[in-house]
């Protein structure tokens, strides 16, 4: 049966992260963003999971909707697989993409979004039209695929925001093009919130919560809060210019984005440069704000060195204030919670959302319930989520819009709509698993080398200089690494226990490793990798 449209999904259901959507027709292939995923374990040099795109045969173009990591990320590894693939994407979101990849000495012509619209026109038998939408970084994008029979919403991230300050509000009645009815339209849509009724916090509420802060509060105030939210960071900035404060930034993203959105024409570069103070030269006053990054906790971020260094001049003293204008991405509350004890501990004041200084990014079931009521959908699939938060919106539609048909899906399933319109869905049983990049290098970093890395990271080396002349294993020396250090009495045992096997035969590999396993098991109850080497 001929194929109009097919929708694979690659990265972004099951896990949060890791966005890549493919959509082909008429022997077009669009890959929606190329995203990482943060691994769950913040150690062993993994920098972070990308998709296995092995089973791909060809992208023609890449779409990216918005800046964020989970959006851009993976940029290294999607180009170095499809060098020829072309890619779209805002000023903003380019910006970002070519930072990334200057620490590679590599630059991409990365053409505007529109462009991207006249070639889908051209060559398929869809339109493509691109919607502002109002997330938590700026130039955020939605995408429509449309032709008079069919309709294709894809919106992964996005909320509606009455006031949204300096974007334009969503509102789907302002385009024509998807509200208008179609024999199928099918939804894609974020699931990230889906746990929230209703936002209780809107921006304009977080910005006034701010405002009073740094305009009453005379010590020293933290903020540490998402650094690729420019908006609520150039309002930081802007507060800070009106009540004659200096900043100082702990952090290079901060710089980062903040570079960046001068680059974009987004903030004013006089207002940033006369705010920041230089810490060579200056005194940091009484009343500093100082913006921090790494709001998440991660173990090397600039939040948790921070905390962890109370002998710092930059340390917050007792009766400061410390502001967490973020919320925790699910999996990293207890990294949160810590640095919340510590900050208590010292007599920090510590407010956050609870208290109205954070108002997320993503859409809330109103929101989604709003969004379906405009769109009228005749199919559904939740993305943008883990399987529980997919679950639960898909719930929430049949809940709410019994005519709409819900197509669970997760990565690499695939949704073939035909030349007859009939939306058949088709379930893999063997997605592949992802990849972990590792180090600076960004390299592939094989599952057997990083079951190693942990062994060695839980139980420690033992090595070993060993004489094997004469029949004997006889122990020189030894060294342990990530081990508790030897009683006398136990070291003479270790040499001894050498000294009393004899070798019976060639393989002086498995000998060695069963003396010492055998050893330290009796004595730690676990046993060290083994390292020797045999003169």
């Amino acid at each position: 049966m001929k194929q109009l449209l097919k929708i694979k999904p690659i990265g972004g259901l099951e896990k949060i992260g890791s966005n890549i959507t493919l959509i082909e027709t008429n022997g077009i292939v669009i890959a929606i963003d190329c995203g990482l995923r943060f691994y769950h374990e913040d150690c062993f040099n993994v920098n972070y999971l990308f998709p296995d795109l092995s089973s791909v045969e060809k992208i023609d173009y890449l779409l990216i909707t918005h800046g964020h990591e989970d959006h851009i990320g993976g940029i290294f590894p999607f180009i170095s697989q499809f060098p020829n693939t072309k890619v779209f994407a805002s000023g903003f979101a380019a910006s970002l993409i070519n930072k990334k990849l200057s620490y590679r000495s590599i630059n991409i012509d990365i053409k505007p979004l529109s462009e991207l619209s006249k070639i889908v026109k051209k060559e398929t038998n869809l339109n493509l039209e691109l919607l502002p939408v109002n997330h938590s970084i700026p130039e955020t994008y939605g995408v429509h695929f449309f032709n008079k029979d069919v309709s294709l919403l894809f919106i992964s991230d996005f909320k509606i925001d009455e006031i949204p300050g300096e974007e334009v509000k969503l509102d789907l009645d302002n385009y024509p093009n998807i509200t208008q009815n179609r024999k199928v339209k099918i939804a894609m849509l974020d699931s990230t919130n889906i746990l929230v009724p209703k936002r209780r916090v809107k921006e304009k509420d977080v910005f006034e919560n701010i405002e009073k802060t740094i305009g009453t509060f005379n010590k020293r105030i933290y903020i540490t809060t998402f650094a690729s939210n420019l908006y609520r960071v150039k309002k930081i900035f802007e507060l800070c210019e009106t009540f004659k404060r200096k900043i100082i930034l702990r952090g290079p993203s901060i710089k980062k984005y903040l570079d960046t959105g001068i680059k974009s024409g987004l903030i004013n570069e006089q207002v940033v440069s006369s705010r920041l103070l230089n810490e060579k030269t200056s005194k940091v006053p009484e009343n500093a704000v100082f913006l921090v990054a790494g709001c998440q906790g991660d173990r090397k971020s600039s939040l948790s060195n921070l905390v962890n260094t109370p002998d710092s001049k930059f340390f917050p003293r007792e009766n400061d204030l410390f502001v967490f204008s973020s919320k925790a991405i699910p999996g990293n509350e207890a990294k949160i919670s810590y640095i919340i004890d510590e900050l208590v501990k010292a007599g920090v004041h510590v407010v956050g959302d609870w208290e109205g200084f954070h108002s997320s990014g993503h859409a809330d079931q109103q929101d989604l319930i709003d969004m379906y009521k405009k769109f009228k959908p005749t199919h559904a699939i939740p993305i943008h989520g883990t399987v529980n938060f997919l679950h639960r919106h898909a719930e929430l539609i049949e809940q709410n819009f019994t005519s709409v048909n819900v197509l669970p899906s997760l990565n690499f399933d695939e949704i073939h709509l035909t030349s007859s319109l009939e939306v058949l869905p088709k379930k893999t049983n063997n997605s592949p698993a992802p990849r972990f990049i590792s180090g600076p290098m960004e390299i592939d970093l094989e599952k057997s080398v990083l079951s190693e890395k942990r062994k060695i990271a839980e139980s420690g080396v033992v090595s070993y200089v060993i004489d094997n002349k004469g029949g004997s294993l006889k122990l020189i020396s030894f060294e342990l690494i990530g081990v508790p250090e030897l009683l006398p009495q136990d070291e003479e045992e270790l040499f001894d226990s050498f000294s009393l096997n004899q070798t019976r035969s060639n393989n002086h590999d498995q000998e060695i490793r069963s003396i010492s396993n055998k050893f330290f098991k009796n004595t730690f109850g676990y046993a060290p990798k083994v390292i020797y080497h045999l003169i």
